[in-house]
C-alpha cells in the first residue's frame, strides 16, 4: 500500500508539472476612448470651373477604441467616432459655404509597433453623413441629402507610446468619394473629396501586458531565477 500511495503521488506530481501553462511575453485585448482636434477642409478636384478653394478650419473628434493583437508587432485597431467638421471656401456657388457636417467614422488601423515607443497606423475609414448645418445664410440651404450618405477615406500616421495609459496620436485622412449628390443644370464640374490632419489622445481604460513564463511554473520571466526550468516560488522559481 506505501509503494502504491508514493507512486500516485509522484504520478500527481509529475502530472501536475505537465499540466502547467507555458505563456508567451504578449499584450491582452486593449480599449478605452479617444478625443482630437481636426484641421479640415474639402479637398476640390474635377473641371472645377469656378476655381472654388477651401480654407483648413478645426473641427473636434470624440469616440471609443479596440485595440486586437495579432502578436508583438502587429494589431488592428478599430475606432468608432463622431468627427465635426469646419467648411469655409472662397464662393458662394458650391455645395456648402459656411458651416459644419457631422460624420460617424469607423477608422479599422493597421498598427504596427515599432519598439514600446512608437506604432505606425495605417488603413480604410469608413464615414456616414449625419448631419449638416449651413451657416451661410444662402436662400438655399445644404441639406444632408446633398451629400454622400455614406464615404470611404484612407489615413497614415504615427502613435507615440501605444501601450501606455496615455496614448498621443496623429494621422493624415485623405478622402476617396465625391461628397457631391446634387443634380446641377448646368453641371460645374467641381469634385468634393474630405481631408484632415487629425491629432489627439488616447486614453486606456482595459488591457495590460503578460510577461512570459518560459517554463510554465506560474512564476513571470523576469522574476523567474531560473526562467526556463520548473521550479517553485520559494524558491525564486528555481527546483
Amino acid at each position: 500500500m506505501r509503494n502504491f500511495l508514493l507512486t500516485l503521488t509522484f504520478f500527481c506530481f509529475v502530472s501536475g508539472l505537465f499540466a502547467q501553462k507555458i505563456v508567451k511575453d504578449h499584450y491582452t485585448i486593449s480599449g478605452g476612448l479617444l478625443g482630437a482636434m481636426n484641421i479640415d477642409k474639402f479637398r476640390m478636384d474635377g473641371d472645377n470651373l469656378t476655381e472654388i478653394e477651401y480654407q483648413a478650419k478645426a473641427g473636434w473628434s470624440a469616440g471609443a477604441w479596440v485595440n486586437l493583437p495579432m502578436g508583438k508587432v502587429f494589431s488592428v485597431d478599430v475606432q468608432p467616432m463622431y468627427n465635426l467638421y469646419v467648411y469655409r471656401s472662397n464662393v458662394t456657388t458650391n455645395i456648402l459655404e459656411s458651416g459644419t457636417i457631422g460624420y460617424l467614422s469607423i477608422p479599422v488601423l493597421l498598427k504596427i509597433h515599432m519598439g514600446s515607443k512608437f506604432a505606425l497606423t495605417v488603413g480604410p475609414q469608413f464615414d456616414f453623413t449625419a448631419s449638416v448645418d449651413d451657416q451661410s445664410g444662402n436662400a438655399s440651404s445644404a441639406t444632408t441629402d446633398d451629400f454622400a450618405s455614406a464615404s470611404t477615406a484612407v489615413s497614415a500616421g504615427l502613435e507615440i507610446m501605444p501601450h501606455d495609459r496615455i496614448t498621443i496620436f496623429g494621422r493624415y485622412v485623405y478622402g476617396l468619394t465625391d461628397m457631391d449628390e446634387r443634380t446641377l443644370t448646368p453641371d460645374d464640374g467641381a469634385e468634393y473629396y474630405n481631408q484632415n490632419v487629425q491629432v489627439g489622445v488616447k486614453l486606456k481604460l482595459f488591457g495590460k501586458h503578460i510577461d512570459a513564463d518560459s517554463d510554465g511554473d506560474g512564476i513571470s520571466d523576469p522574476t523567474d531565477a531560473c526562467p526556463t526550468v520548473f521550479g517553485f516560488e520559494r524558491y525564486a522559481g528555481c527546483p
